[in-house]
């Protein structure tokens, strides 16, 4: 497992905001590149997801100083949840592409006396454009999944990375360009709260967003303008929990204490909430706070 060198720290992508003139330009020409038809051919997209793995093999050492100089994670940690997790997900979708693509026979809905002269299929076709604004805690894993299975669909997309870690959308744009898929396909446009805003006036045919509720609902208007589906993956903070035979005065600072250092942190609170749920006096805290992000707790099945 490559560890993050110094050395590398000081020598990592720097982060530059797309131009704003230029981001109309960028999402017709991808738009263009679609109506040709080049993504169509199953090969192309395996040949394609065949250079974005082998991007990610020789950009591995990037990625860990890049998370590391944006969040102070672990190597081992960014290792195994955003790269490795990203490369078998990519392997796996390479390995079963040919099955999920396959047309489908489809016999609901139709008389079985006329079954013998009408056959059904159900024919898996690309969407178009499709826009990936990915967060800023999982910045290989988040923005790289949906885009791996946007490309697999046979999609154009554009990937728009967090600017809250900009090392790491910078090395993101810097395995776009090792890895050698087509450009005039899949490009990134880097930018903060402007850029984003122009990029949400364009029209696409998919949105996929993942991060806070309140930008999602942002997205969810500028993609009802255009009638573009949206795929919103909204964070919900975990709960505190408290033990009501103890003083709860310590629970709003642990709270507030970030964890972005390690965030695998984040669900270790939904464990425990469900851990605490066995205990009867904490129902009525678990299941009328509305802090509590999980659908209520049943009751505890071994007390009949």
């Amino acid at each position: 497992m490559p560890l993050a060198d110094p050395s590398i720290a000081d020598t990592l992508p720097q982060f530059h905001l797309t131009p704003l003139d230029q981001i109309p330009t960028i999402v017709d020409s991808v738009r263009n590149t679609y109506h040709t038809g080049r993504t169509r051919p199953l090969e192309f997209r395996i040949n394609q997801l065949q250079k974005l793995y082998y991007g990610l093999c020789d950009t591995e050492s990037i990625a860990i100083a890049a998370i590391a100089a944006d969040l102070g994670r672990a190597n081992f940690e960014t290792s195994w949840a955003d790269i490795n997790y990203t490369k078998s997900e990519l392997l796996k979708i390479i390995k079963s592409m040919k099955t999920w693509l396959a047309d489908e026979h489809i016999s609901e809905g139709i008389p079985w006396y006329l079954r013998w002269a009408h056959q059904s299929y159900l024919k898996k076709d690309p969407m178009g454009v499709v826009l990936i604004i990915g967060p800023w805690n999982y910045p290989w894993n988040l923005n790289l999944i949906p885009f791996m299975g946007a490309l697999a669909a046979g999609n154009t997309c554009i990937v728009k990375p967090s600017e809250v870690s900009p090392h790491s959308s910078a090395a993101l744009e810097k395995l776009f360009e090792i890895s050698g898929i087509d450009k005039e396909c899949y490009r990134i446009i880097q930018g903060g709260v402007e850029e984003t805003t122009l990029v949400l006036k364009q029209q696409f045919d998919k949105i996929c967003y993942t991060g806070n509720g309140a930008v999602g609902k942002i997205v969810a208007r500028a993609a009802a303008e255009f009638l573009t589906p949206v795929m919103l993956e909204l964070y919900v903070p975990p709960p505190t929990p408290m033990n009501i035979q103890r003083d709860t005065n310590f629970a709003p600072q642990r709270r507030q204490k970030p964890h972005h250092h390690c965030a695998l942190r984040e669900y270790r609170p939904r464990r425990q909430a469900h851990r605490l749920g066995q205990n009867p006096q904490l129902w009525p805290i678990l299941h009328c706070s509305r802090l509590y992000s999980h659908p209520p707790l049943p009751r505890n099945p071994f007390h009949h």
